[in-house]
């Protein structure tokens, strides 16, 4: 399918202006006719980004490291300058979940000024890499401040976040958390985001089920989501699901859900040559192994395959990320470091995939 890249509203009566005036907002009157679904980012050159800095800001040090990142717990005092560019990356996640979340209001506005929806008109999942199973091999106190800004993150969205309490966020946490080498407050912190959000998000459907009910009682045509096709789990495209891959690798991930296939098969074998001939058990068996069989053990099981993958910092590699689930995704890479990877870095991204031909191995 040839994409139809973007478009910008000219028309006033259409138009809704961007509520911020700010340079590095994302223009939301640009329309995009076909969005990534989900989205993912390899959030690259934190450190790089912290060397720059200081090299280039040293008599503002002090200035920065106050301002880089407003999350409660992280004064600029517990942040030492290895730590920076972590926290101003950590910013930045931040700031992009307010501008996917700003992205699908206006678009919903739209969609209600239009009296159409396009199922294709936001972006519903969004995945970032933020610590690898590799990662492992990096010092220990940039690791450890790392999952100290991950854990001061958790708190401030369980405790602050708006859109999150209202249900319109859900996080998901991908990769290991039992991992010992994680902090248990760490692992607590983000397992109770996980589960506060998932709560609000479940209660926010109970309530557009009833409403659609009501409405339909009442002899309203309400065109609305079929809560009946969402997975155990997952959520409607009423809410923006964003999911922080952590501890996360993708060769671990396609090992463990293979393991776990062959444990299955070997048990219902053994169970099958009872009744049946050892060589018919096999041959069922080894039928069993399939795409969905393995895809449906993956961490990531509930999710769509990602569209776009975005890699920050001037890499050009997916570094042992979804491995399995990138196999028709679009791969975008850009030299900018992740923290400076503003809204205009966002709609360079959104616009150069709205211009690809996805033809998923057709022509």
């Amino acid at each position: 399918m040839a994409n139809g890249s973007y478009r910008r509203i000219s028309d006033k009566s259409t138009s809704i202006e961007n509520d911020a005036n700010d340079d590095n907002t994302l223009d939301i009157n640009i329309i995009f006719d076909d969005l990534p679904r989900h989205i993912a980012f390899i959030c690259d050159g934190n450190s790089r980004w912290s060397e720059q800095q200081q090299q280039q800001q040293q008599q503002q040090d002090q200035q920065s490291r106050q301002s880089i990142l407003q999350l409660p717990g992280l004064s600029s005092s517990l942040i030492p300058k290895s730590m920076i560019g972590h926290a101003a990356g950590a910013d930045r996640v931040v700031r992009l979940i307010d501008t996917l979340l700003s992205m699908r209001q206006k678009q919903h506005q739209l969609n209600q000024h239009s009296g159409k929806k396009k199922h294709n008109a936001s972006i519903q999942y969004c995945t970032l890499f933020a610590f690898s199973t590799e990662n492992w091999s990096r010092p220990y106190q940039e690791v450890y401040s790392l999952f100290q800004v991950l854990e001061q993150m958790a708190i401030h969205y369980s405790n602050h976040d708006t859109a999150l309490r209202e249900g319109r966020v859900q996080i998901r946490i991908l990769g290991d958390l039992e991992d010992e080498r994680i902090p248990k407050s760490t692992s607590k912190e983000l397992r109770n985001l996980e589960l506060k959000s998932k709560v609000a998000c479940d209660e926010r459907r109970r309530r557009r089920k009833e409403n659609d009910a009501t409405a339909s009682d009442g002899g309203l045509q309400v065109v609305g989501v079929d809560h009946g096709d969402v997975l155990d789990g997952d959520v409607d495209d009423d809410v923006l699901t964003i999911c922080l891959a952590i501890n996360y690798g993708g060769r671990a991930d396609i090992l463990r859900a293979a393991t776990e296939l062959a444990l299955s098969i070997i048990n219902e074998s053994s169970s099958a040559t009872t009744s049946s001939s050892s060589d018919s058990a096999m041959a069922d068996a080894a039928a069993t192994v399939n795409e969905r069989e393995i895809s449906k053990r993956l961490c990531t099981s509930s999710l769509p395959d990602v569209d776009l993958i975005v890699r920050t910092g001037g890499e050009r590699r997916l570094s042992n990320f979804f491995l399995w689930e990138a196999a028709y995704a679009e791969l975008y890479f850009t030299d900018v470091f992740w923290p400076d990877f503003d809204e205009q870095e966002l709609e360079k991204a959104l616009v150069w995939y709205g211009k690809r031909n996805r033809r998923f191995g057709g022509r």
